[in-house]
């Protein structure tokens, strides 16, 4: 008996030292120690094994101690696992290894193995009683490769961290699409992720692992064998969190943000959608199969687009037969005479009611009214399928509202006035500090003298005072255009500190308002200039007007305050109002008396139809894309009211006898 296992014991050792020869990692089976002892002694034959004064043969107390360690190590090889049990014996222990190889493989892998043990086992020893019985016993010695001799580590520790890194790298190719990564990857190709180049590498690693676990005859097996060596980041790293938004269910635009909140500086701000080339392809292949291809391609609607069941009301205006005629009727429509507190309260409602009891109708222009400058738009082919939730080719847009609104308001929320007679106001996007300047020979106003000229700086950022990253402003004013002083006052922008490396939020914009006229320029560039001339206002002839424009700002919008009634051509609800009632209600005045200047969106996404509402974000960059430029003269124009704002307008109406009425319209 002794020969038998001396023979079986000394192949196993052999086995041990052939599995560690190249410092192979080593597994622990996830069969229990005293499950594999068991099952060793119930494979050998009862015969084999009789009982030897109190105990059975083989049940010894040191190859029980082997069992439990070693018996249960494994290791990989050509994507094979490999046990100590794995070799050939004659003797009946031949169909121990085979019992024993199968259940420790069976049981798969359940950690790393790390010891601080140095041998396994035990030499040959003396029986207690009979000194000349030798008992021969499992023996290895444990290399020192797989021994913790370090007091600041357990193996415990270091088995631990290879299982987190098993458990980060199966859950990283078993929870995430390949579909989730490239789509990522495509956005960073088409720098849409602010430094999103740096994480690249990270996850062409990460599809690289999918590729493979999918490819794998084991997949477990490639797992754990990656999971040794090197630290798996992946989900855990901060592009590992903006895949597993996406993968939860996220809404891209919402994941990217996200994640650029917690890489990009406070100051960075992000000025479209995400679009991917798989959702741009998705939305053609809808607008395809939904035969809306050609409902993109838009145009100015003229006047004569208009079908005349829509429309509410069209002048009537004794055209001018001569020079004379025209002057005599420049005399009724100035405003000079008007006392607008005599004019009749209405509801906007109650005077579209009344309508048709007027020939004429005239818009009184407020200041601010420019802001309801609009254009109507239509398809460019005529049998091109409804885009929109109502069931015709027309849509609008507001032309002036963006940026002069934008400021107005920026100003007024952090506590600058807006109802001066005469208002500057630097607007820009990061968190440098620009600052605004007036002067006039030695008069100056900036932030260490707020006070001069009759004007106030009364709100200066990102200094001394308040403080915004994306939207600050400033604003200089004068309450009443009599403070302002003769002569020429340059307006100067200062870069006093700071840095911005992002091109999408270079520059700034200069908005100037004099007596409710307001006119908005930008700076395009990045701006590093110290105390820059920008524009000069000038008091000329009992005016003051905007003098001296830096020619490397752009002129983006301009609203004007006339001082003549403005003549109505015709009155009409908003297209979504024709036919059905979907959305917000607008009333159009349409009118001749401003020029479209800027190249106009043909559609917003509000106006789709729902069944493009999953295509959202590539309606948008085709909206920005695919603005109307060609025949601007010709367009149909004018001022719109949401019925949802709290607006005013002042209108005069012309009877057929010619009775005239001042009406001051409440749109809501």
């Amino acid at each position: 008996m002794t020969d038998v296992f001396s023979t079986f014991a000394d192949k196993i050792a052999k086995q041990f030292k052939q599995m560690t020869k190249n410092n192979q990692p080593l597994f622990v089976s996830g069969i229990e120690k005293d499950e594999l002892w068991n099952l060793y002694l119930e494979s050998i034959p009862a015969e084999e094994n009789p009982i030897f004064r109190t105990n059975h043969y083989y049940d010894a107390n040191y190859d029980k101690n082997f069992i439990r360690h070693i018996g249960r190590l494994m290791t990989i090889e050509n994507n094979q696992l490999v046990s100590v049990w794995d070799v050939e014996d004659d003797s009946f222990f031949g169909d121990v290894t085979k019992v024993l190889s199968k259940a420790v493989k069976n049981a798969g892998i359940a950690r790393f193995y790390a010891t601080k043990e140095r041998t396994a086992g035990h030499k040959p020893s003396l029986d207690n009683h009979d000194k000349d019985l030798v008992w021969t016993h499992f023996y290895t010695k444990i290399p020192e490769f797989y021994r913790v001799t370090s007091s600041f580590q357990s193996p415990e520790e270091i088995s631990g961290k290879v299982n987190t890194n098993a458990s980060v790298l199966k859950r990283s190719v078993t929870e995430v699409s390949k579909e989730t990564i490239k789509t990522v990857l495509e956005l960073i190709n088409d720098n849409s992720i602010y430094r999103g180049f740096e994480h690249k590498a990270t996850l062409e690693n990460w599809l690289n692992h999918i590729s493979n676990y999918e490819k794998a005859e084991n997949p477990d097996l490639y797992i754990w064998t990656k999971a040794v060596g090197s630290t798996i980041n992946l989900r855990n790293t901060v592009i590992g969190s903006l895949i597993i938004d996406l993968e939860d269910g996220t809404d891209l635009d919402t994941a990217v943000r996200s994640f650029e909140a917690k890489v990009a500086p406070s100051n960075y701000k992000r000025t479209q959608s995400i679009v991917t080339t798989k959702m741009i392809k998705d939305a053609q292949e809808k607008l395809t199969e939904l035969g809306l291809l050609d409902s993109i391609e838009r145009r100015f609607a003229v006047e004569t687009d208009i079908p005349r069941e829509h429309v509410l009301f069209s002048s009537q205006e004794v055209k001018a037969l001569n020079v004379f005629d025209d002057l005599i009727s420049d005399a009724k429509k100035s405003t000079k005479k008007v006392d607008v507190s005599k004019a009749k309260n209405i509801l906007l409602s109650d005077f579209l009611a009344k309508i048709n009891d007027y020939q004429q109708i005239e818009l009184l222009p407020l200041a601010g009214i420019a802001s309801q400058q609009m254009v109507l738009t239509t398809a460019t082919k005529d049998d091109a399928k409804d885009l929109f939730k109502w069931h015709n080719p027309f849509a609008w847009a507001y032309i002036n509202s963006d940026t002069t609104d934008a400021i107005k308001a920026r100003v007024k929320e952090m506590g600058g006035n807006v109802e001066a007679d005469i208002r500057v106001s630097l607007s820009w996007h990061t968190g440098e500090d620009l600052d605004l300047h007036a002067k006039k020979s030695s008069s100056h106003i900036y932030y260490s003298n707020k006070r001069s000229m009759g004007g106030y700086l009364d709100l200066d950022m990102n200094g001394i005072d308040k403080r915004d990253n994306d939207n600050p402003v400033e604003n200089l004013i004068w309450l009443n255009q009599n403070d302002f002083p003769k002569g020429n006052v340059i307006i100067k922008v200062d870069h006093y500190y700071g840095h911005n490396n992002d091109p999408m939020r270079y520059g700034f914009d200069i908005q100037v308002e004099i007596l409710g006229e307001i006119t908005t320029y930008r700076y395009e560039s990045k701006f590093t200039k110290r105390h820059h001339p920008v524009l000069s206002l000038t008091y000329k002839n009992g005016k003051i007007v905007i003098d001296n424009v830096n020619p490397e700002l752009k002129l983006i919008n301009k609203s004007s305050v006339d001082t003549k009634f403005i003549t109505v051509d015709h009155i009409m609800l908003s297209p979504n109002y024709w036919n059905t009632e979907v959305g917000n209600k607008h009333v159009f005045f349409t009118t001749k008396d401003f020029e479209v200047e800027k190249d106009v969106r043909g559609f917003f996404n509000e106006y789709l139809d729902n069944d493009l509402n999953e295509h959202r974000k590539v309606f948008e960059i085709l909206g920005n894309r695919t603005k109307i430029s060609d025949n601007k003269e010709n367009a149909l124009r004018g001022y719109g009211f949401s019925t949802t704002m709290d607006n005013q307008l002042i209108v005069r109406t012309t009877t057929a006898s010619g009775r005239q009425d001042l009406f001051e319209i409440s749109v809501k």
